[in-house]
């Protein structure tokens, strides 16, 4: 458990880099997609955390 949490820590630094990078060097279409893809990542990890409290 303690590997993923550390995983997750590593993955969330990284994008936020890459989120900073994109919008200082004004690439906005980059950073949108970038923006997009987090809040696509979050909805399907909450789809699937919501079925899962539904078996359990």
């Amino acid at each position: 458990m303690l590997e993923c949490q550390l995983l997750l820590i590593l993955v969330d630094e990284e994008v936020a880099y890459l989120l900073q990078q994109f919008i200082n060097l004004m690439q906005y279409k980059k950073a949108g997609n970038l923006v997009l893809l987090v809040a696509l990542v979050v909805s399907a990890f909450d789809f699937i955390s919501a079925n899962n409290k539904k078996v359990i």
